[in-house]
């Protein structure tokens, strides 16, 4: 905020702290969220002057705007407008109530905006729209929303019905409705992990309460479940004011609201949290503060119990079962989780990072407030090529591909699908090479497709990988060059694949999995690797333990890298958070580090790699119009790329590592 309290002053910054720009604008509402495209969604209401919506891209220019209109006997209301963007950088903007703005509003990147109006309701013979609940984004890129059509004369309501709208096919289905003298208020909608959504309403009678006001429904395939009651009994309800909801695993979901509770013969509202079966509603368990006290959730953690800070006693973990394990005392303010997953804590005295030994569940789309830790709405695994399904009809359920940050050891499977056309590196197995072209010689390393897990953490990308690195080769062999490609399924054959096929001139290119192995539940430490291999044993992995394998040194005669690598060499990783710090010491290598900075120490060469997820794509980096891949289907034939989760128009290069650090080429 300016010093005279007039402008809201926007700072664009690395991570690092350098700034790279900085803007005014009217002083903002607080209801800013990430555009998907590197920029950022404010709004504005200056006294006298229309509500404004505005998307800044990552410049701070404007891209598009959206005004208000008067409200007669109104002039202009400040209401926050309630934003959710979807993977292609859409924003849908809902209109909660009657404050000048259409009850949907579509802006998009390129600037176009259109809006429509839901059935108005009718107060007195006059129509007037409300109301609207918050939109959400589903796995599968769909836009929900709820609206109120209501009928009320002389203040009593005649009739009301509550609507969920799929943005999709423009549907809408009835959640409930009441000809009693009672208002059905539209709730906020999370993903429910199998493809439907789960929606919340408030039944509120003009002139009571109930004793459970708060309901919920799960809907699949437009069809809606038995609606079941919130076990929140607050004393009061009003518009705008739900339970905020997580998505736990295995059909489990939790929620924060108000109850009411005896304390010294006086009701009195307490803040409640309860862990809830997502079909029926059926409690698994419930956790309540005391009197003042104010309880949020944070995250869903990777062993499946809720991360919480109780505002006068911190930050507790509660258990499956509902046992809570106190972490930290009071921190004045809650923990919010970053995009890398690190927590950080605001406070009047700034911004400051905090340890906590809490891994937020990464194969989980909505483990956390809003989505993601921009809270716009749209599903976003941590691990966001969790979400991404692959095509290739392998037996055994869907598959995805996986930003490994723990595996579990399982005996090896085979890809058994048909090869993909035109991909005859799709058909090698361990420890096969083949060669293409002319020219200077590339390698290419194709790591195993993975497995699933009965933990529920689908790591299979059926012939993924074999496909970016036949369309790598492809365009390779189109540029004159000679592509070396070889399956590998050990740390021994991953350093076969660099020894035993002469001078490599070019760069050596990896596809495959790879991040930060997790150790306890929940994590205590990490390690940075290569999951190379599926099968078991510490053979399947490259890390600092097994690191000297590669090329070997002691050997007779020890091996030289420089026999096998020109010193122009570059090792390039496409995996999952290959740059990614352990931010503590690594469980091996004894100090932060990452699998880029062993690989570059080992082989005296800079390792190219990234430090967010990858996802599969039939357009590359620079055309592809996604954030992630979240609720998209991988290519089943080519073409086929493998890129980083981020901003489209503006996704990351690799880091370039060296043995001591990973850094901005």
């Amino acid at each position: 905020m300016s010093s005279d309290g007039t402008q809201s002053i926007i700072q664009a910054l690395r991570a690092d702290g350098e700034q790279l720009w900085q803007t005014t604008i009217p002083t903002m509402l607080n209801n800013a969220v990430p555009d998907g495209f590197g920029g950022l969604i404010v709004t504005t209401c200056v006294s006298g002057s229309p509500l404004t919506v505005m998307d800044l891209d990552a410049t701070g220019q404007p891209v598009w705007q959206v005004q208000s209109a008067q409200v007669r006997g109104y002039g202009y209301i400040c209401y926050a407008p309630q934003i959710a963007v979807d993977g292609s950088g859409v924003a849908y903007i809902a209109e909660p109530t009657n404050a000048g703005l259409p009850s949907i509003t579509e802006a998009y990147p390129n600037t176009s905006i259109q809006s429509f109006q839901f059935p108005p309701s009718i107060v007195n013979n006059t129509a007037i729209q409300c109301c609207v609940g918050p939109p959400m984004v589903n796995t599968d890129g769909t836009m929900y929303v709820e609206y109120e059509v209501r009928n009320t004369t002389n203040n009593v309501i005649t009739s009301d019905t509550l609507y969920f709208y799929n943005g999709t096919n423009g549907q809408p289905i009835v959640l409930g409705s009441t000809t009693q003298d009672q208002a059905l208020l539209a709730g906020p909608i999370i993903p429910d992990g199998q493809g439907g959504v789960l929606a919340t309403w408030t039944i509120s009678p003009s002139h009571s309460v109930l004793q459970y006001p708060y309901q919920a429904a799960d809907v699949t395939n437009g069809v809606v479940g038995t609606p079941y009651n919130l076990p929140f009994s607050p004393l009061s309800v009003a518009f705008g004011q739900s339970p905020t909801l997580v998505l736990g695993e295995n059909g489990t979901a939790f929620a924060r609201g108000t109850t009411t509770t005896s304390i010294n013969g006086v009701l009195t509202p307490v803040d409640q949290i309860v862990s809830f079966n997502l079909s029926s509603g059926a409690p698994n368990w419930t956790y309540q503060t005391g009197a003042g006290s104010t309880l949020s959730i944070m995250a869903v953690i990777s062993d499946g119990s809720l991360a919480v800070n109780d505002s006068q006693n911190g930050v507790i973990q509660i258990s499956t079962t509902g046992s809570a394990t106190p972490l930290t005392g009071a921190l004045g303010s809650v923990p919010a989780l970053s995009w890398k997953g690190a927590w950080y804590l605001s406070t009047a005295q700034g911004i400051s990072g905090i340890s906590l030994p809490l891994q937020v569940d990464d194969a989980d789309v909505w483990s956390t407030m809003g989505g993601n830790p921009g809270q716009n709405g749209l599903p976003n695994a941590s691990c966001g090529c969790l979400a991404q399904a692959v095509q290739t009809p392998i037996p055994g359920g869907p598959k995805t591909v996986a930003d490994l940050r723990s595996i579990d050891s399982l005996p090896e499977m085979s890809v058994s699908a048909p090869v993909p056309p035109n991909c005859p590196i799709c058909a090698l197995q361990s420890p096969q090479c083949t060669t293409q072209g002319s020219g200077p010689t590339y390698l290419i390393v194709i790591g195993d497709e993975g497995l699933n897990n009965p933990n529920g953490n689908n790591y299979d990308v059926g012939y993924g990988f074999g496909l970016v690195a036949q369309q790598k080769a492809n365009d390779l062999q189109a540029q004159g060059n000679s592509a070396i490609a070889c399956r590998v399924s050990t740390v021994q054959q991953f350093s076969n694949a660099l020894t035993q096929n002469g001078v490599i001139n070019g760069d050596v290119i990896y596809y495959g999995h790879s991040g930060l192995m997790a150790f306890g539940k929940p994590p205590t430490a990490w390690a940075s690797e290569l999951f190379v291999g599926q099968g078991s044993g510490d053979n399947t992995n490259v890390a600092a333990y097994n690191i000297t394998v590669v090329c070997d040194q002691t050997l007779t005669p020890p091996c030289n890298i420089n026999n096998y690598l020109s010193s122009n060499t570059a090792i390039r990783l496409n995996g999952c958070d290959a740059a990614l710090s352990t931010g503590q010491n690594d469980y091996y290598a004894h100090t932060p580090t990452t699998i880029a900075q062993i690989l570059s120490k080992q082989l005296t060469r800079k390792v190219y790699a990234y430090d967010v997820g990858l996802y599969f794509s039939n357009l590359d980096a620079n055309h592809d119009t996604y954030f992630n891949g979240i609720g998209r289907t991988g290519p089943s034939t080519l073409p086929d790329y493998l890129i980083p989760e981020g901003s489209p128009r503006g996704k990351p290069n690799p880091l370039v590592c060296t043995a001591q650090a990973c850094g901005k080429q």
